[in-house]
């Protein structure tokens, strides 16, 4: 399953490169037909792998550790997480450059090649990562896996 999400984001990655260097060559490197049918599930599919890397990578992450972006870069492997740093930085350097020139379908589309690219790295190193323990034992009785057995709030009775 993971692999072939990885595939998936690869490919989505693949896609939304050619379509970025096409906008900002403004040379055609794909029939036009083609880039309109892939533009709508080209956002939707980044969209999507992005959610269920950040709902994948809350349950991986140690209890604890506050959630932002860079907690699913924090998964990566090493070796990949500078690309994905330099990716987020790129992502957001072209969003705001392609504003100021007036090109700003590039905007979106670096954008999308930001999305595939961190769950397609994600998912392809799944051996990496260390997964957080839960247990049935570390459930309160609300029912929040972050408090440990005998570690409840005293409220005073």
């Amino acid at each position: 399953m993971r692999r072939g999400l990885a595939v998936l984001a690869f490919v989505g990655f693949g896609l939304s490169t050619i379509l970025y260097i096409s906008v900002l060559l403004e040379v055609a490197l794909l029939p036009k037909p083609l880039v309109e049918l892939t533009i709508l599930p080209l956002c939707f599919g980044a969209i999507l792998l992005w959610i269920i890397v950040a709902l994948i990578a809350e349950r991986e992450l140690p209890i604890g550790q506050i959630r932002t972006a860079s907690h699913i870069i924090n998964l990566l492997p090493e070796q990949s997480r500078p690309v994905a740093i330099a990716y987020f930085n790129f992502a957001f350097i072209n969003f705001f450059s392609s504003i100021l020139i007036g090109k700003h379908g590039l905007a979106w589309i670096g954008h999308w090649m930001l999305f595939y690219l961190i769950p397609a790295l994600y998912f392809w190193y799944p051996a990496e990562r260390k997964k957080k323990k839960r247990s049935d034992d570390a459930t309160d009785y609300f029912g929040d896996p972050r408090a440990e057995r005998g570690n409840l709030p005293d409220d005073g009775y």
